[in-house]
């Protein structure tokens, strides 16, 4: 696998070049409901949907504004290898078809999340897909390894990202954060996972459809 190597100076210049591509690209990004309080001293992992290329700096956008925390993205090893700097932004590599590359990766995510200072961004789904499909297909057992191996505990956050037109040239940016998850309740139960994470879709399809306009963060 290929471990993060963050690094301040790469990250600052990444971030500033992203952050103005998308407000380029975008009108409008808007948070459907306020972010969850965290407590300092619990692990986080942040589970998002994945429709668009965007999604990873999506996340970084916002949580940037609202947490002091290190990010930590997982990716695909066959898509890291061919944009390896971004491991300098924080990213790491699994290889799902890999027995022994996909539990070092686990391994390493729960080191990650055990540390307060960091937080984790991993996609339930596995690869990208396109936002409206359903039924959803979530895939368990990466989660589930973290779960169910985490003594201390840590806060499962599902997260949601959507692109909207609205007969616009730039389209606009709509997210919603759903509850906080004890991962000790998920490993008891895992089907609460789904159910809050497909809820939170579900929400935030409801929020654009009215067009809702929550807080602006551009």
């Amino acid at each position: 696998m290929i471990r993060a190597k963050p690094n301040k100076i790469a990250l600052w210049i990444m971030r500033s070049y992203i952050y103005r591509q998308m407000k380029r690209c975008f009108s409008h990004f808007y948070l459907a409901n306020g972010f969850p309080d965290v407590p300092e001293e619990m692990g986080l992992l942040i589970t998002p949907n994945h429709s668009s290329w965007w999604d990873g700096f999506f996340i970084d956008y916002v949580c940037r504004k609202y947490l002091d925390r290190q990010i930590h993205v997982m990716m695909l090893e066959e898509q890291l290898q061919k944009r390896r700097y971004f491991s300098r932004m924080g990213v790491y590599s699994i290889e799902p078809e890999t027995r022994c590359d996909f539990t070092e990766a686990l391994e390493y995510t729960l080191q990650l999340i055990r540390d307060p200072a960091k937080f984790v961004v991993m996609y339930p789904q596995g690869v990208l897909e396109p936002y409206d499909k359903r039924p959803l297909v979530l895939k368990k057992l990466g989660l589930q390894f973290l779960v169910d191996r985490s003594e201390a505990g840590f806060l499962v956050l599902p997260a949601a990202f959507k692109i909207t037109y609205y007969n616009k040239k730039r389209p606009e940016i709509a997210a919603r954060f759903g509850d906080l998850l004890p991962s000790k309740e998920l490993a008891r139960d895992f089907a609460i996972f789904e159910q809050v994470f497909l809820a939170n879709l579900e929400k935030l399809d409801d929020f654009t459809q009215s067009r809702g306009y929550g807080e602006n963060t551009f």
